[in-house]
């Protein structure tokens, strides 16, 4: 059912070749970036605090689905992870709740033909991870799991980003198509991407955590390596999003939640800094994982 469920993903969501006609421009350029990274605990991830500012988020394509293009104000700081959630930072939110392995994960069967694989799992995925790799193979309850016991360990308030959160994260200051620029040959020294760029990036799946170059917020990995879970509900346009940077999520919840960042496997088309897509709930799949946020009060800044 979830492979069905990913195909149904492929056809309706993901578009076809698109011109990405990106007239997203920073509004106000945030005054403070690439902060020192801090933890929380021994095997918490290293936040980064991102300041506030206005930008404009979206883009104008084909399909209408990063459009239309909106102002968007973040009011007040944030902490991100510098990086994807690894292997063995999950490892300790596992070993600490038992918390038991889903029935399968969507990727490759012993043919190397994309199928739902019994058995496979974030710990065995079939494709070669350490514990630096990002963990793959997790659904929307499991990394929902992660962050509130995350907030339990620290006594800070653990989450999701929004997808607007996200986007003004990945863009640092940027109204380019990718956080590095225009040249996509330059791609190579920023993201583990699609095969198919003029470059080649050393991965042919997910790479170790901060492998690559950050952008201007010090944060590595928001575009490439894997898909990333966003708190919001999936909106097939942007026709009445928040402008405040909160998460859009519906009052009786949703079975579909949004997809940010474009993992390895990712189409020339999706890995920009407004590229969007979406995934049911339930799906773990070897390409997608995920990052957290973290609340910022005035006084622990």
């Amino acid at each position: 059912m979830l492979s069905q469920l990913k195909m149904i993903r492929q056809i309706s969501i993901t578009p076809p070749l698109i011109k990405m006609a990106l007239s997203a421009a920073i509004m106000v350029v945030p005054s403070a970036l690439a902060a020192e990274p801090t933890r929380d605990c021994a095997d918490c991830p290293e936040m980064i605090i991102v300041p506030p500012g206005t930008f404009e988020m979206g883009a104008d394509d084909d399909t209408g689905r990063t459009a239309p293009v909106h102002t968007v104000t973040i009011a007040a700081p944030f902490a991100v992870s510098r990086a994807e959630i690894t292997v063995d930072q999950y490892t300790a939110f596992v070993d600490a709740t038992g918390l038991e392995d889903g029935p399968s994960c969507y990727g490759r069967d012993a043919t190397g033909a994309r199928a739902n694989v019994a058995g496979a799992s974030w710990h065995s995925p079939g494709i070669a991870q350490s514990g630096t790799h990002p963990v793959v193979c997790v659904s929307f309850a499991d990394v929902t799991a992660y962050v509130t016991w995350l907030s339990a360990r620290t006594g800070k308030r653990y989450r999701l980003l929004s997808e607007a959160e996200w986007e003004y994260a990945a863009r640092a200051g940027t109204d380019t198509n990718w956080y590095w620029g225009d040249k996509q040959a330059q791609a190579c020294d920023y993201a583990n991407g699609p095969g198919t760029y003029p470059c080649d990036d050393g991965y042919a799946d997910t790479a170790p955590v901060g492998s690559f170059k950050p952008n201007a917020f010090g944060l590595h990995d928001m575009l490439g390596n894997v898909w990333e879970w966003v708190a919001d509900c999936w909106h097939p346009t942007y026709h009445g999003a928040p402008s405040d940077g909160s998460a859009w999520i519906e009052e009786d919840g949703c079975s579909i939640r949004t997809v940010r960042g474009q993992g390895f496997g990712a189409s020339n088309t999706e890995m920009s800094a407004a590229g969007r897509s979406a995934d049911p709930v339930g799906y773990r799949g070897i390409g997608l994982g995920f990052r957290v946020a973290r609340d910022v009060t005035v006084d622990a800044r």
